[in-house]
């Protein structure tokens, strides 16, 4: 871009920039058609040459419904540029003052009075502008965030999320580790509420005690807020320990399914009234305690006191590990294995035990009882210390040697505990119209077990094979025999996806309906078709935008990717998450 070109500018807008730059674009603006000037503008990046040409494009008659989507994304990326811009100016700004205050010179505005200045110029909140600073002065001292967020990879809101990710952090590689990881999957166009979550997840592994302190002092802040609203509403904010009020809003989801076919309320109707009769005294029913459900994830070591890398409630976040071993302490045990390398789930144990006394010890962080009660023998190294386990049960279901109890796990793999014992299926288990579930939809007594009856790794006889040394149940082949899958597809299904399939949309699954990819077909057998490969939990709008609005998925039963396909055309390829 050349000086003239950019002086050139006048208060009438880009009109007149756009005159100057004809010359100087490689398209010819009266005949070359809108996506040819898109690939330009792609190719440019964000700026001032790609802000004209987007201009241009707007202002064409004749643009066709995939273009005006493309035309959107490309102007978020120079809102986020523009917004870098302003960031890295204030940063600047702010810096230069403060080195001269230092220097001893005659302070003419603090850094502190500069943004507040930039507030009023911007029309923005002081605590927008200080944000936009703080992510401003990062980007100058980290070259690797820095490029992105001057690129426009990185909105304001995602890099402050990764900051305050960081900062809890103190060692200084490790800190840069965590930025980058932001900086790399905002680039890859990820939301703002998963970038952060994974680096969370991520400054939560390197320092767990930072964690564990950030934790403590965010618990200090626990709080109810009512806020009056107009038109004679309130609103009541809840802010407190995740697992708390994850298995609060799990009991609501249950407590607010719709009972009659008549019933014209929206689903936050319900969850409304469910709080209102619950917490104003007029619940129905028999009075019996609602059983809620959590799902947390964590290494084994970790729950048997060898470790402390912290857990995952899934759907939410990381949670310190003295906290999961206390909620585990009171849940059902369910043994978890996944893959060393991908991290993608392979199995989930069948069969579950809530620990009782036996972990009363570890849940108050004390060391392994020795003395505890014998249970059936695992496989080699699967016991933990003193062969403690349930009393005639099974050792978390014990996978490979090794493998199936908490205390010998590989990485990233533990048993995810579920809340109170007897945990139902997640809510939201009907399809909306189009893919209608069968007269009675009722499961069947079990799910249909692997030809020839073999059970999961160390269940029963396994043939060796390099891979661990067992043979590899197969969780994608996993089936049930009906149109509704059954207690192990669905505990399966929300391993592997706590969220919406849309990456967009993030709804945890038990607000979620259940799908099948291929819509099913009831003159084919059922074993065929409610099969993990071929089930995702999507919202009742994703559902929807499935059923009758042409979006399209499709599943890699190899690698567990999902493909994405939008009606005008836009691919995503969605892959499983991990078991950190």
């Amino acid at each position: 871009m050349t000086t003239a070109a950019v002086e050139s500018q006048t208060p009438s807008g880009v009109a007149g920039a756009c005159a100057h730059l004809s010359g100087l674009c490689e398209c010819a603006w009266d005949s070359a058609p809108a996506d040819e000037l898109l690939d330009r503008a792609e190719s440019l990046g964000p700026g001032l040459e790609a802000a004209v040409i987007l201009t241009r494009v707007a202002q064409m008659e004749e643009v066709s419904q995939r273009d005006r989507i493309r035309l959107v994304g490309l102007w978020q990326a120079q809102a986020r540029w523009s917004e870098a811009q302003g960031g890295l100016a204030l940063a600047a700004a702010c810096v230069d003052a403060e080195e001269r205050e230092a220097a001893g010179e005659v302070r003419i505005s603090s850094s502190r009075s500069l943004i507040a200045e930039a507030a009023l110029v911007c029309a923005l909140t002081d605590q927008s502008a200080r944000r936009l600073a703080r992510v401003g002065r990062c980007a100058l001292a980290e070259p690797v965030f820095g490029e992105r967020f001057a690129n426009g990879d990185l909105s304001v809101s995602c890099g402050d999320a990764v900051l305050r990710a960081a900062n809890r952090v103190d060692e200084v590689d490790s800190r840069r580790e965590v930025l980058g990881l932001g900086a790399k999957m905002a680039a890859g166009k990820q939301t703002t509420p998963r970038v952060r979550e994974a680096c969370e997840r991520l400054a939560a592994k390197l320092d767990p005690r930072g964690f564990s302190h950030a934790h403590e002092v965010a618990y200090q802040e626990r709080s109810v807020r009512y806020q009056p609203a107009e038109a004679a509403m309130a609103t009541l904010r809840v802010y407190g320990a995740a697992h708390v009020l994850s298995g609060i809003m799990d009991i609501l989801e249950q407590s607010s399914r719709p009972t009659a076919g008549n019933d014209q309320r929206t689903a936050d109707q319900r969850l409304y009234d469910a709080f209102v009769a619950k917490f104003a005294g007029r619940e129905t029913g028999n009075g019996a305690a609602k059983r809620y459900q959590v799902l947390v994830r964590m290494d084994g070591a970790t729950l048997l006191g060898m470790d402390n890398e912290p857990g995952t409630i899934l759907g939410v976040g990381p949670v310190p590990a003295e906290v999961g071993r206390v909620i585990a302490g009171n849940a059902t045990w369910r043994g978890l294995f996944a893959d060393p390398e991908s991290g993608r789930p392979v199995w989930v144990s069948d069969r579950a035990f809530a620990p009782g006394p036996v972990f009363g010890p570890l849940a108050a962080g004390g060391p392994p009882d020795e003395t505890g009660p014998s249970g059936d023998a695992g496989p080699p190294g699967a016991g933990p210390p003193g062969g403690v386990g349930p009393p005639g049960g099974d050792p978390l279901g014990a996978g490979p040697a090794g493998a199936g109890h908490p205390a010998a796990g590989p990485p990233g793999v533990g048993p995810p505990g579920v809340g109170p014992p007897g945990g139902g299926d997640p809510p939201g288990g009907g399809d909306p119209p189009g893919d209608v579930d069968p007269p009675g939809g009722v499961d069947p007594p079990g799910d249909v077990a692997p030809p020839g009856g073999a059970g999961p790794p160390g269940a029963g006889a396994a043939a060796p094979n390099p891979w661990g040394g067992v043979e590899r149940w197969p969780i994608e082949s996993q089936s049930a025999g009906s149109y509704q899958p059954g207690e192990r597809l669905r505990r399966l299904m929300a391993v592997r996806q706590p969220r919406c399939a849309k990456p967009t949309c993030g709804r945890r699954h038990y607000n979620c309906e259940l799908d099948h990819i291929a819509p099913y077909d009831p003159t084919r057998p059922a074993e065929d078709q409610t099969v993990l490969s071929n089930l995702q939990f999507l919202s009742k709008g994703c559902h929807q935008l499935k059923t009758h609005g042409g979006w399209r998925y499709e599943r890699d039963a190899e690698t567990g990717i999902t493909i994405l396909t939008t009606p005008l055309g836009f691919v995503y390829r969605i892959p499983p998450e991990p078991v950190d």
